[in-house]
């Protein structure tokens, strides 16, 4: 069968708007904190601060730290789990469907507030003093 050129245009244009309405899987996540406005790194590169949304490409661990002015550093990891519908051979179907599919992950952190006693010169030595006596060897001890 030879298409004439109206037609083999006609059949182009169906199959580019049959296959815009195509939507494959979204993927976000959702990181917040208390107190918000903590700056986030995930897998050592800077994202933003919090409450921030994104899009993620890959389920699976992730190193997370969260900072923040007069707060302690946050290191943690998280693990990203797919939905049922994300695991093959159901992520084929789902990657097809006439609509888009989002899953949303959603990370919350509380970061814990620094106290004036955990910069105090005095206390940071006098516990500097404790772990140097435990760690001392017997023979530093006579």
């Amino acid at each position: 069968m030879i298409l004439s050129g109206r037609s083999l245009a006609g059949w182009v244009v169906a199959t580019a708007l049959a296959a815009s309405l195509i939507g494959c899987a979204r993927r976000q996540m959702t990181i917040t904190s208390e107190p918000s406005g903590a700056l986030v790194y995930l897998n050592d590169e800077e994202i933003g601060r919090t409450p921030l949304r994104r899009d993620f490409v890959w389920y699976g661990n992730y190193d997370v730290q969260v900072r923040h002015d007069g707060y302690h550093a946050l290191d943690t990891h998280r693990q990203l789990t797919a939905p049922w519908w994300q695991w093959p051979p159901f992520d084929l179907f789902a990657e097809f469907m006439p609509f888009r599919p989002t899953d949303q992950q959603a990370m919350h952190f509380t970061l814990t507030p620094i106290t004036p006693s955990d910069v105090d010169p005095s206390a940071m030595l006098a516990r500097a003093a404790i772990l140097r006596e435990q760690l001392a060897s017997p023979a530093d001890r006579r």
